[in-house]
């Protein structure tokens, strides 16, 4: 009964995904689409902390602070569509 429990388990651990994480990459490296939007927000008054690439791998997020020093992070489809905003907590000093 042990050993059944045991296969069962590791039949189970090979077919969930490992704990995926974001990808931080450069502006250079994400596509066209991207980074146009990052560069009217960032004309915009805003400045870019970074970009990364979901753990899907679908959507790009830039993490910006506005002009106003509030934190956001915009998440585009790679042709540039904003797929959502959310806001960010404000970063311990």
């Amino acid at each position: 009964m042990k050993m059944i429990t045991l296969t069962i388990a590791a039949a189970i651990a090979s077919v969930l995904p490992a704990a995926a994480k974001d990808k931080e990459i450069t502006l250079a490296e994400a596509p066209a689409g991207v980074q146009a939007t990052i560069k009217k927000t960032v004309d915009a008054g805003a400045i870019l902390e970074k970009v990364e690439i979901e753990s899907t791998g679908t959507l790009y997020e830039a993490k910006i602070t506005d002009k106003n020093g509030i934190r956001w992070g915009i998440f585009m489809t790679a042709d540039g569509k904003v797929a959502r905003t959310e806001q960010k907590k404000p970063k311990k000093k």
